[in-house]
């Protein structure tokens, strides 16, 4: 029994120190032999000074690391590295340094990273970044809304500067916005209108004394300490006068000017006049061009026959003309297709009915619904229809329609004794 007894208790001690070694083999206790690099890039001490951007750095690490190189990369893509961007070298060794570049537009986002290249005890040479610090060093500018307020003027609402953070740049010496006919226009000689103030706030104007029916880009632009920055272009139509002194406005869609009104002139750009409302019997049998009024020809404009159209004379004003079917794909397009350019095209719920309302308008085009003049001489649809022609030869007159119920336009055969809407194209 006794043999029994410390057989068992040998057995027992022996099981204990068999699970103790499992447990010990299934949970080593973790031993730390990769240390790391800290860096930073410290966004508090950023600031432009004496024409320089100056940003500082700072290396701390806990292991016995020899720094052989350290300072800031940056560059116009996020995460910028030593290799593929600019490099600012501030020396070596651990500790805070600072560093200073110029920037190659200050209107720009840019991106910043500290680095520091490493050796270890081992021979082992490693680069280690810090955090990103993203600056856009410049005031942004908002956005401008230009509105043609006649043939010769432009009133615009610009909505002013997001005012810059960086110490040294918050300072604006001077704020405006300046035009002209070509890409990107800067100040120079009477192109440009200065605020009242040298603040962020916004402010608006009216430009004058510039060409009829031309297309003119305008941009905002601020002036601080680093330089001269300039908002995205936006560009307007100036109105234009018909042969009888009409004056009508223009929108520009796509990259061409349109007029934003239906043509309603009872004479060639000439000045040589256009046989007016015939009865109806010499309409629907004349071969000549022949135009009639309609329901209000300041809002919906005159009824033209096809005649007008193929005439040699020029029915639009000097410059423009009437669109052919080129055009007219162009400008759908532009406004998403033929299946819901119509809706874009309209002038809005007032003329057209709320029926299809969201969208409706979209594009400033003014379409309204001026009906038809049928060969018979009778007027019908108006309010409901619109019809505009499309210049092709004498022998296949075509127009396109918008209806008051369905979002596209639609092409449509014609005979030259109807009478539909004109618009005119710049040239």
């Amino acid at each position: 029994m006794k043999h029994f007894g410390s057989f068992l208790l040998v057995l027992i001690s022996c099981t204990s120190l068999f699970l103790s070694a499992c447990k010990d083999e299934t949970n080593p206790t973790p031993i730390s032999n990769n240390p790391t690099i800290e860096i930073s890039t410290e966004a508090n001490t950023l600031r432009f000074e004496n024409g320089k951007m100056l940003v500082s750095g700072t290396v701390n690490s806990s292991s016995n690391y020899t720094i052989t190189s350290r300072g800031i990369c940056f560059g116009l893509t996020a995460l910028p590295k030593i290799k593929t961007d600019s490099v600012v070298a501030a020396g070596s060794g651990f500790g805070t340094f600072s560093t200073e570049t110029k920037l190659g537009d200050y209107s720009r986002e840019w991106f910043f990273r500290s680095f520091a290249i490493s050796l270890s005890s081992s021979g082992k040479t490693d680069t280690t970044y810090g955090n990103q610090l993203s600056i856009k060093p410049f005031h942004q500018i908002k956005a401008a809304r230009l509105i043609a307020s006649g043939i010769d003027s432009i009133s615009f609402v610009w909505d002013g500067l997001k005012a810059c953070t960086i110490s040294g740049l918050q300072g604006i010496t001077g704020k405006g916005i300046c035009w002209g006919t070509g890409t990107n226009p800067v100040p120079g000689t009477n192109n440009y209108i200065l605020a009242g103030n040298n603040d962020t706030s916004a402010f608006s104007g009216l430009v004058s004394g510039l060409l009829p029916g031309t297309i003119y880009t305008f941009r905002a632009f601020a002036i601080n300490a680093a330089d001269t920055s300039f908002g995205a272009s936006f560009s307007c139509g100036t109105g234009l006068q018909d042969g009888e002194g009409n004056q009508y406005p223009s929108i520009l869609i796509g990259n061409r000017l349109w007029m934003a009104a239906n043509l309603r002139s009872a004479k060639f750009n000439d000045g040589s006049p256009i046989e007016d409302n015939l009865d109806n019997a010499r309409w629907d049998s004349t071969n000549a061009p022949a135009n009639a009024s309609s329901s209000d020809n300041g809002v919906f404009g005159r009824y033209y026959n096809y005649y007008c159209i193929s005439s040699e004379k020029d029915l639009c004003p000097s410059g423009w003309k009437i669109p052919d079917r080129n055009n007219w794909d162009t400008l759908f397009n532009a406004l998403g297709g033929w299946e819901t350019a119509g809706l874009a095209m309209k002038a809005g719920t007032t003329a057209w009915g709320a029926s299809i309302a969201e969208g409706q308008g979209s594009s400033k085009f003014n379409a309204l619904p001026a009906g038809q003049k049928l060969e018979i001489g009778t007027v019908t649809n108006t309010g409901k229809l619109g019809f505009w022609w499309i210049k092709n030869g004498l022998q296949n007159p075509a127009s396109f329609r918008i209806t008051d119920l369905d979002k596209g336009v639609f092409y449509t055969t014609a005979a030259a004794n109807q009478g539909f809407s004109v618009r005119c194209i710049k040239k």
